[in-house]
This record gives C-alpha cells, sequence and structure tokens, in this order.
C-alpha cells in the first residue's frame, strides 16, 4: 500500500511539473517587450522565450521617430507614432495610429494632421481609449519678440479619442497661467480615470522636470497644482502595492558634483499611498539617474552614473562614462546588478525577474558595437534572448514592455539615517 501511494505521489509530482513548465512556457511565449532603432524607426518586439517578430511601418524618408514619439496600448498590439518628415521646407508632422496585430505587416487605421514643430512625446492611458500629445511648437524666451503675434503657444498638449483621433480636450498654457517664457514639453506621469498629471522638462536642455506638477481634469478641463512627488526624475509607481519611487537632491547629505550636463540627485525618496515619503536609498559618490521596480516589485533596480568628489572638483575635469545599476532589496540590503563604461544600458521589469539592454563599451572610435538583450531570473543565470551588431553606436532602445504583476502584500522597504 505505501508502494501505491509512493508512486502516486511521484506520478502527481511529475504532472505538477508539467503542468507548471507548460504554464510558465506560456507566460514566456504571451510576454513581450518592443524595441526601436532609433536610426531607422524600426520596431522589434521580442519575446520572453526569445522569439521575434519585425514590424514595418512604412514610414516616409527622411522621418525621425524614437521611443518618446511613440505610445502603446496597455496590451502592446496598437502602437501611436508622431511623424516628422524633414524635407527642404518646414518639417511636417502628422499622427498615425497603427495595429501591430494585423497581418502580414502593420494596418494604419487613422492619421491625423498636427502643426509643424519641433517637440512631439505621446502617452495612452491606463483604459487604452485616450492618447495624450504633448507638443513643443518652438523655443521662446522672455520678450521674445520674434514669436509675440504666433497664434501658436509655445507648447501645448492635447487630448484625443483612441477610435478615431476625435478630440477631447485641448491644454493651452496662456489660458491656465502655465509659463510662456520658455518652452516646456508637458510629460505625462500618470493617465487614468478622469485625471492626467503631467510634470515639466525645459525644452532643449539636460534639466530634471522643474516643479510643480499639475493635475489636469478630463471632465472640466481644470488644472490642479501638485507641489510633491510628481514632478521628480526617476519616478515610478508599482500599481499593486500604491508606492511610488523618485529622486532627489538633498543638500544636506554628502552628493557627487556632475561633469557636464547631468542633474544631481543623492537619494531615492519612497512613499506607499498617502503615507509621508521617506529616503530608502543614498548615494554620495555616484549621480542617481533612474529607477525600476523588478523582480516582481520585490527589487528596486537603480541606476547611476559615476561622479567627482566636489571637494576635488575642478573644471578642467573629464566627465566620467561609468554606469551601474544597483538593486536595492526590501530588507535594505544592495547589490551592483551591471557595472560598465562607454555602454548603454536599460532595464526593465519581466515574469519573475528583468529584461536588460545593454551595449559594450563604445568610444566613437571603435568600429562595431554588440547590443544585448539578456533575460535575468531570479536564482538563474541570464540568458541571452537577442542581440545585434551596429556600427553607430546604441542604436536600439526600449520602446514598450509589458507590465508585470507583483503581490499586494510586499514589505515596505526601510529608511536610511
Amino acid at each position: 500500500m505505501l508502494s501505491k501511494l509512493r508512486l502516486l505521489l511521484l506520478i502527481f509530482s511529475l504532472l505538477l511539473g508539467v503542468f507548471t513548465s507548460a504554464a510558465s512556457a506560456q507566460t514566456l511565449s504571451m510576454w513581450s517587450m518592443v524595441l526601436i532603432d532609433n536610426t531607422t524607426g524600426a520596431l522589434l518586439r521580442v519575446y520572453a522565450d526569445g522569439t521575434t517578430r519585425a514590424y514595418n511601418l512604412n514610414l516616409p524618408p527622411n522621418t525621425y521617430v524614437g521611443a518618446n514619439e511613440l505610445a502603446f496600448t496597455p496590451d502592446g498590439e496598437r502602437v501611436a507614432v508622431c511623424v516628422t518628415t524633414y524635407r527642404d521646407a518646414e518639417p511636417q508632422t502628422d499622427l498615425r495610429f497603427i495595429d501591430l496585430s494585423a497581418q502580414p505587416e502593420p494596418r494604419e487605421l487613422w492619421r491625423l494632421p498636427l502643426e509643424s514643430g519641433q517637440g512631439c512625446w505621446l502617452a495612452i492611458n491606463d483604459a487604452g481609449d485616450q492618447l495624450a500629445i504633448s507638443r513643443v511648437y518652438y523655443y521662446t524666451f522672455a520678450d521674445d519678440a520674434e514669436n509675440a503675434d504666433n497664434p501658436l503657444p509655445p507648447y501645448d498638449l492635447r487630448v484625443v479619442n483612441i477610435t478615431d483621433g476625435s478630440p477631447v480636450l485641448t491644454l493651452d498654457p496662456r489660458a491656465h497661467d502655465l509659463p510662456t517664457d520658455f518652452s516646456m514639453m508637458l510629460n505625462v506621469r500618470r493617465f487614468s480615470g478622469d485625471e492626467l498629471i503631467f510634470a515639466q522638462v525645459p525644452w532643449g536642455t539636460e534639466y530634471f522636470p522643474l516643479p510643480p506638477a499639475y493635475r489636469l481634469s478630463l471632465t472640466d478641463g481644470s488644472l490642479q497644482t501638485l507641489a510633491d512627488r510628481w514632478f521628480h526624475a526617476g519616478l515610478v509607481q508599482l500599481r499593486a502595492t500604491n508606492e511610488l519611487t523618485w529622486l532627489e537632491l538633498d543638500t544636506e547629505r554628502a552628493f557627487a558634483e556632475a561633469l557636464g550636463p547631468v542633474p544631481q540627485a543623492n537619494i531615492v525618496r519612497y512613499a506607499r499611498g498617502g503615507d509621508a515619503p521617506r529616503a530608502i536609498y543614498t548615494n554620495s559618490e555616484w549621480l542617481l539617474l533612474d529607477t525600476e521596480f523588478v523582480n516582481d516589485g520585490s527589487t528596486l533596480a537603480i541606476f547611476e552614473l559615476e561622479g567627482v568628489d566636489p571637494e576635488n572638483f575642478t573644471s578642467d575635469m573629464t566627465p566620467s562614462s561609468a554606469i551601474r545599476w544597483v538593486a536595492l532589496e526590501r530588507d535594505g540590503s544592495t547589490r551592483v546588478l551591471f557595472e560598465s563604461e562607454n555602454a548603454f544600458s536599460q532595464i526593465v521589469s519581466a515574469p519573475g525577474g528583468f529584461m536588460h539592454l545593454y551595449s559594450t563599451p563604445y568610444d566613437g572610435a571603435a568600429p562595431q558595437t554588440s547590443i544585448l538583450l539578456d533575460y535575468h531570473v531570479v536564482g538563474r543565470d541570464p540568458i541571452r534572448v537577442w542581440s545585434s551588431e551596429s556600427t553607430q553606436g546604441f542604436t536600439w532602445s526600449v520602446a514598450w514592455s509589458a507590465p508585470t504583476t507583483a503581490p499586494a502584500d510586499l514589505a515596505e522597504f526601510p529608511p536610511v539615517g
């Protein structure tokens, strides 16, 4: 009888392993991310199991499209593209909404002509039924006589319906007492329900967003000032736990000096729900540039650039090119995930871990650079899922990645002193 019971348990465990493996394989075959070749505008979908699909968007010649000019629906199957074509005359811009799931090639669903301008950033809301279009039309400054009679504001933000591009509302900075003595790109931070939260990024600079952020009501078009949290760089939200992290410069703490046009930050702030924010990580030798929740929300990845000691700073110093990602665990421990020089690096969350898109070191003189995509799963060796060779430097970047799940009962990050 005992032998039969052991046999049944063995069969059950084997079947459980098969079912678990099948479910895991299905998850890997369904989860995907989209890369963009910033030199050509080409898109490539990469699945976690290493399979790929390339998309031809049939863009006209002399066209520039970067990651900011794209916005994907939550399922990643449709994409809005702000297309600017550079000809001998003034650049021409239009908005195209494309179905990437169409076979055998992507299918354009609708097109919306836009005024010519200098910048176009896009965002799609959580429901996937509205699109925000942030535009910069021209550079401006205080007492700008050249544009005094320009009917267009220096920048604006409009919201349209996904189905056909029909207007929902337009935010004109001149009507809301927003600054117009400098061109601002309105960077959408949250777009959900009847609200849109945005920060102001000075156009044509390497600066962090400026305070404050604003909440735009999509019901009545009113604007509310948000003095805290939402305008900061490195802002990322984990919806399952209602957590936010962002970067700040705390001048009461030691901090590294930036060489070149790099914003300074030395702490990661953290808040869950409406709790008071607290510092959970600090670094006085490296400049903090970005954050990303990974490993199903259990880890915060922090992107850093090596700085210099302000006490030994001189204006003729050469900027450091050393970068790294640091993992901050929920027990407060840290470890270095990646470190390199003269390289490109991006991390996005993936099931059970994260995807790391990075390059081999590039100094401008090397004839070829390898661009690599590795899948890191907790407790396993990284898996190479895609690679490319480039003679033009860091050509590929992440345009979109599918969301990953996280348990709602994750422990909070402990504060640092």
